[in-house]
């Protein structure tokens, strides 16, 4: 009781109403409920009137914007695209806190409802199922891609999807003019960079830094000019740089 006395309610019935400390304790308390309750609709109503002088006009109701669009919109796609809210879930990073929902994401299913109302509002319901189609094609096609491993393989197949041939007439085409010995020394530099970067990510002494930090950065520009003198080099990192799905499922 003292902690109720001690409430804001408590000290505006106290300072307000006449011997209200001198009431029976059952009473006061509830009186400070009923209190309670009359201010937190005073507090709905003002919240709706503030509302409404900022988003209604004349010509339409007071809709206020809706808060993490963007957590909700990614919600819906990841969840169509992987056909499992607890998928998503893991790929957002949004743990699953509720283990009687084992194989689905609560927090994730309800956000993705009025992300996909919202997609299906903007885009119609069939274009956003062909778009979400063509990023499950998208994704198979780069999780079989990353089965590949041989990145001098990898080269080849690039290469064939992004000009319409196959990896075999990349491979002869290659071997006709010389590109599979850029190609091998590409790939030397490549791994010969990776491996210092990681080497200077992980030193601690200031010196092994700096040599590791010059030695990648002299293999980069070695690979840049590998690169540019030949123009199929270009070709296939652009398509894996993965800013538009491969031509073959666009």
């Amino acid at each position: 009781m003292n902690e109720a006395r001690l409430s804001e309610i408590g000290k505006l019935a106290s300072r307000l109403v006449p011997g209200f400390d001198d009431y029976p304790v059952k009473a006061q308390i509830d009186f400070m409920g009923r209190t309670a309750k009359k201010v937190e609709a005073v507090r709905q109503s003002a919240g709706d009137l503030a509302t409404h002088m900022e988003y209604a006009t004349p010509h339409k109701k007071a809709v206020p914007p809706i808060k993490n669009l963007q957590a909700k919109i990614r919600a819906a796609v990841f969840s169509d695209m992987m056909k499992s809210t607890r998928r998503a879930g893991e790929l957002l990073g949004v743990p699953n806190k509720d283990e009687g929902t084992r194989y689905e994401n609560q927090l994730i299913r309800k956000r993705a409802e009025l992300g996909r109302e919202l997609l299906h509002n903007y885009y119609g319901e069939s274009e956003y199922a062909a778009k979400i189609e063509c990023m499950q094609r998208n994704h198979r096609w780069w999780k079989w891609y990353g089965t590949i491993g041989d990145p001098k393989e990898q080269m080849y197949v690039l290469l064939a999807e992004a000009q319409g041939t196959s990896a075999d007439h990349e491979k002869l085409h290659a071997s006709a003019d010389g590109f599979t010995e850029k190609r091998d020394e590409w790939v030397a530099v490549v791994e010969r960079r990776l491996s210092a970067e990681e080497i200077y990510q992980r030193r601690d002494d200031p010196a092994g830094e700096e040599y590791a930090q010059q030695l990648a950065n002299q293999l980069w520009y070695q690979q840049k000019a590998i690169e540019e003198t030949d123009a199929r080099f270009k070709t296939a990192l652009s398509l894996a740089e993965l800013e538009a799905p491969p031509p073959s499922i666009a």
